[in-house]
């Protein structure tokens, strides 16, 4: 599936937001879906080249706790009216090593029929106006991801307690 022009122009304006706000808090942008959208099930594209392992989980544990359904497919099948992409990369949170990197940024997007109808930015931040480090960089990739996954699905109560 290609991003749409239009999601490419919002990405673009968030971006700059994101540039011109400064780094002092994580730059998110949340786009939650509107609460009229009648989602039976999501179809995720599996994107094989992020590398961090649990943004996966975390999007279907996120799903589910909202209540719907989703299934992860390689290829999506052409009878799938939500789907579900997303990208997600590390940064060095200290030294460059292994142990030492965490998510840095994500992107989520869902669309119906092609169409965007939800999406999720994630920016972590670099350091505070002091220049001491941001204590957002330390906090593990759920902790950043579930309270946005959380915004994007606000308007499906599903089993949230849980």
């Amino acid at each position: 599936m290609n991003i749409p022009t239009t999601m490419a122009s919002r990405v673009s304006s968030i971006t700059a937001a994101a540039l011109f706000a400064g780094c002092t808090t994580p730059q998110t942008a949340v786009e939650p879906i509107p609460a009229q959208t009648q989602i039976s099930e999501i179809c995720i594209l599996e994107n094989p080249k992020v590398a961090i392992p649990e943004v996966l989980l975390l999007i279907q544990q996120g799903i589910s706790r909202h209540g719907l359904r989703s299934t992860t497919y390689r290829d999506i099948p052409n009878n799938c009216t939500y789907v579900l992409e997303y990208v997600a990369f590390y940064t060095w949170l200290g030294k460059p090593t292994l142990a030492d990197r965490g998510l840095g940024r994500a992107n989520i997007d869902l669309y119906q029929d092609r169409k965007p109808i939800g999406t999720v930015r994630y920016v972590i931040p670099r350091e505070t106006g002091d220049g001491r480090t941001d204590p957002e960089r330390a906090k593990s990739t759920k902790a950043k991801l579930d309270p946005l996954i959380d915004e994007l699905f606000k308007y499906f109560a599903g089993r949230k307690g849980q």
